[in-house]
Order: structure tokens, then C-alpha cells, then sequence
């Protein structure tokens, strides 16, 4: 009651009262036909990125799952995987590093459940054919009635009432709305609906760092037991809601801002963890969703040990939580600047590369690749990424539309065979004479790496030269050793 007490005294003595119009709202809910669509999407593990196991080994060991149940599983998984192939593909050779507003076939999906209480209308909504739709109802009947009887569905779900009417009272008090709108004009945001919505969805007792997610305008909240246990717990999960808001904002911004965010990473600082391509764009919604957030509304409450769960399949497994606090000084100094983001981001990057140093990993992430398939081959084993687009010496037009704008870095891996097209490739990308390296030196070495410059506001760009495939072999494990860039021609040993 003394905790609760301060908490409350601090919101009430350090929040202005700001007028309501034109604010950004924010609104928590909790829906029960939403959270057993929820709960068996889980429990389907349709997709392992997407879902979390905690939820199907919680029910297998509460009420056992059967051959049944398992089948039942199944179809659902099988009816969400097709929707989710019904995704367009992304055109161009943008990197959306800092989101995207489009809201894809898996979102829709979801979005029915959270906007349509019956599930039966939700599922006539969807654009799937009848069976899959019949399919959809049998599978969640099914569970709707063997989690209801056996496992004691009220029971399970009941804290959640609880969680939106105290989350309702803490979230005035700290005058959530007023905070938000504070993000979006520092953001320059306009296209915005005028309530974000915050679903309190059930999780696993004991489960923590299920991820939450972003729906539409809805931010999914998965929340076990222990985190309303009492008023700190639920301001932290208020805190967590603010970063997803934050996030779904950034999102928002137009298409040329988030581009030239992108670009900025891409040219700059590339990625630590290759295959992590949001990093900055979790570290900053963290930073003024969990750090700053609660540090200006409730500052008696004492920061957690770990905020973004670290991920030991990454390089950095703890990269998000530590730039996220690196960076929570510096964007509070541009929050109060309506439309600063860029200004903010310029100072990010350069956080970031004094926390990372940017090596050449750090730029496959997302790069342009140059060279024959065999070569091509190699680099992608040694060098993990998410958007590494190969073109082979005769695909000179591809390349040169792909480098164009894209910021991505370029890693050109030139043998003897493809000496001769390198000045080709060199005059199809528009690169200075000056800026142009002195290849004849290659006729007299098996092998060099060559840094250049193809444009001023472009990537890294780095030759990758062997006289024959195993002195581009041993080019590249060189490559992936390097520690920082290097400025100029080194041999390869």
C-alpha cells in the first residue's frame, strides 16, 4: 500500500494536467474470445519467430493434449501459414529498418479477433475460403470448450481485469496520452489513428519475455499472473506498452523519412548482430518507453536489471538493453524538439559505433553482392544476413537499380575471370574517375582486399580480389576477422 502510495504522489506532483485535444490515446482492454485465439496461435507454433512454446507445454502438462488436439493444432497452423504466404513481397531494395505502416495478411488475420468480439463474425470477415473457415471454427470450439471445462479458462484469465482497471488509473495518473503526444511531435507523426489500443492478452504463469507484438493500431500485451502482482509490476508493463507504441510510431513515419533513417544506419554502422535488423529502432522505443517514461512519471520505482531479453543466438545477446540505456540520455535531450528524430538519429549512430565499432561483418547484414555464383556461394556461408542480394557480372542494370539510393554497402569478389568487367561495373555506377582504384596492381598479387568509395553518401564498398576461388575464400575469412574497416589495400594472406 506504501509503494502504490508513492507511486501515485509522484505521478500527481510531477505531471502537468495537459488539454485532452489533439493528444494521442491510449486505451487497455481485454477481450476473452481475443485471448483464446490468442492462446491457441501460441499454442499452434505456426511459425517459431512469431510464437512461444510456453504456451503448448503449459496446457500439454495442465490438461494433456491428445492425438486430437495435436491434429487440431495442426490444421490451424497449416490455415495460418497460408494466410501469412499471402504477403506481397517488398519491391525495390529498401531496407524498412525503422518499420512500415502496411499492415500484412497475418496482421488482418489478428486484427478480426481484437475488433469483432464474436469469433464466429470474426472468422466470416476473413478473406479465406469456407473450409479453412469452418476449419478455423471446429479448432477453436474445440479448445473453447476443453479449456473452459478441464483447465479452468476463467481462473487463468481473470488477472487480467484486474491489470486494465489498475493500468487505467496509473496510466491517467501519469498522463500516458500527454507522454505520447510528446513522442509523436518530437517524431513529426500525422498520420496516426486517434487511439491506440493496448490488448491485455493471457500468458503462462512463471512465463516471461513472451514477446509483445504489434497488431494494426493494437499492441498485444501478453501477460502472466506475476505481472500485476501489484502496482510496480503493472507500471512496468504500462512501461513495455509505451515502447511498442513508440515503436508502432516510428513506423508511421512518411516513407522517405524512414528511408533516410535507414540509410543512415545502413551507410554508418550497419549491424552489430548480421541477422538483427532493428536494433536501433528497438534500443530508442526502449529507451523512451522504459526508461525515460517511468524515470519522469514514477521515479521511485527502481529500473529492472535486464529490460530487452537478451537473445544467445545473436553476436551481441545483450545489444538492444545496452544501447537502449546508452541512448536514453540523448534522446531526452531531443524529446522536447517537435520534429527532431533525424537530429536525434545522427547522434544514435554515432552512440552506437562508439558501443559497436563497425566492422565488416557488421555491413552484410544488408549488402549488395558482386561476383559468379560461386563465389557467392562462399560469402553467404561465412557472412549471415537478412537482405544480402547477389548479381552475378552479367546483371549490370539489376545492380546498378539496387545500388542506386539503396545505401546499402557493395562487397564486389573479383577473380582473374572478372577482372576485366570491374571497370564496366565501376562506369555503370557512375563512380569518379579519382575514386576509382588502381586495378593494374591486381595483375601482380593473388590477392587483395580494396576499399573504395563508389559515391559520397553511399555504403562501405569493399574488393574482394583472388586470383583464383581460394584466394576468395581466404579473402573472406580475412574479411571476417577484421575488427574495423580497413582505409586502405591489404594482402591477402
Amino acid at each position: 500500500m506504501k509503494a502504490r502510495t508513492l507511486l501515485i504522489l509522484a505521478a500527481l506532483l510531477l505531471v502537468p494536467q495537459l488539454l485532452s485535444a489533439g493528444q494521442v490515446q491510449v486505451r487497455f482492454q481485454t477481450a476473452d474470445s481475443a485471448n483464446l485465439v490468442w492462446m491457441i496461435d501460441q499454442m499452434s507454433q505456426w511459425d517459431a519467430r512469431r510464437t512461444s512454446s510456453a504456451y503448448f507445454q503449459y496446457w500439454r502438462e495442465k490438461i494433456g493434449l491428445d492425438e486430437f488436439d495435436l491434429d487440431m493444432l495442426d490444421k490451424y497452423a497449416r490455415i495460418r501459414r497460408r494466410i501469412e504466404a499471402q504477403a506481397t513481397p517488398v519491391k525495390g531494395f529498401e531496407v524498412p529498418l525503422f518499420g512500415t505502416p502496411e499492415i500484412g495478411p497475418g496482421e488482418k488475420y489478428f486484427l478480426a479477433f481484437l475488433e469483432i468480439p464474436r469469433p464466429d463474425q470474426a472468422i466470416n470477415s476473413l478473406p479465406i475460403n469456407d473450409q479453412d473457415k469452418k476449419t478455423l471454427f471446429e479448432v477453436i470450439s474445440h479448445f473453447g470448450k476443453k479449456i473452459g471445462t478441464q483447465g479452468g479458462w476463467g481462473q487463468e484469465i481473470s488477472h487480467l481485469r484486474g491489470f486494465q482497471q489498475q493500468a487505467m488509473v496509473l496510466s491517467s495518473l501519469a498522463d500516458t496520452s500527454g507522454y505520447l503526444t510528446l513522442v509523436r511531435d518530437f517524431l513529426g507523426v500525422v498520420d496516426l489513428p486517434q487511439v491506440l489500443t493496448v490488448d491485455a492478452l493471457w500468458a503462462p504463469p512463471g512465463s516471461r519475455f513472451v514477446k509483445p507484438a504489434i497488431v494494426g493500431f493494437h499492441i498485444i500485451l501478453p501477460l502472466p499472473v506475476s505481472s500485476v502482482k501489484n502496482d510496480e509490476e503493472v507500471v512496468r508493463q504500462i512501461s513495455v506498452a509505451m515502447a511498442e507504441c513508440v515503436r508502432y510510431m516510428i513506423s508511421r513515419l512518411p516513407a522517405q523519412v524512414r528511408q533516410q533513417a535507414s540509410s543512415m544506419v545502413l551507410t554508418r554502422v550497419g549491424f552489430p548482430n548480421p541477422t538483427h535488423n532493428t536494433l536501433m529502432l528497438d534500443a530508442t522505443a526502449v529507451a523512451i518507453g522504459q526508461i525515460l517514461f517511468p524515470m519522469n512519471r514514477f521515479p521511485s520505482l527502481k529500473q529492472e536489471l535486464v529490460l530487452a531479453k537478451n537473445d544467445p543466438s545473436l553476436r551481441y545477446p545483450y545489444a538492444v538493453d545496452l544501447l537502449a540505456r546508452a541512448l536514453a540520455s540523448q534522446v531526452a535531450s531531443f524529446l522536447m524538439r517537435p520534429g527532431s528524430f533525424l537530429a536525434y538519429l545522427d547522434t544514435a549512430v554515432r552512440v552506437q559505433a562508439s558501443y559497436f565499432p563497425p566492422t565488416p561483418v557488421d555491413f552484410t547484414g544488408s549488402c549488395i553482392v558482386w561476383g559468379a555464383d560461386e563465389s557467392w556461394d562462399y560469402f553467404r556461408s561465412v557472412f549471415r544476413g537478412f537482405n544480402q542480394q547477389h548479381f552475378t557480372p552479367k546483371q549490370a542494370k539489376e545492380i546498378q537499380r539496387a545500388f542506386q539510393g539503396s545505401g546499402n554497402p557493395v562487397f564486389m569478389l573479383v577473380t582473374a575471370k572478372e577482372r576485366g568487367e570491374l571497370d564496366k561495373l565501376f562506369r555503370r555506377l557512375g563512380v569518379a574517375k579519382n575514386a576509382m582504384p588502381d586495378l593494374k596492381r591486381l595483375e601482380s598479387v593473388q590477392g587483395m582486399i580494396i576499399p573504395v568509395i563508389l559515391s559520397p553518401d553511399a555504403g562501405p564498398a569493399l574488393i574482394v580480389y583472388g586470383a583464383d576461388l581460394e584466394m576468395i575464400k581466404r579473402g573472406l575469412i580475412q574479411l571476417h576477422r577484421y575488427t574495423a574497416l580497413p582505409m586502405k589495400p591489404v594482402l591477402v594472406n
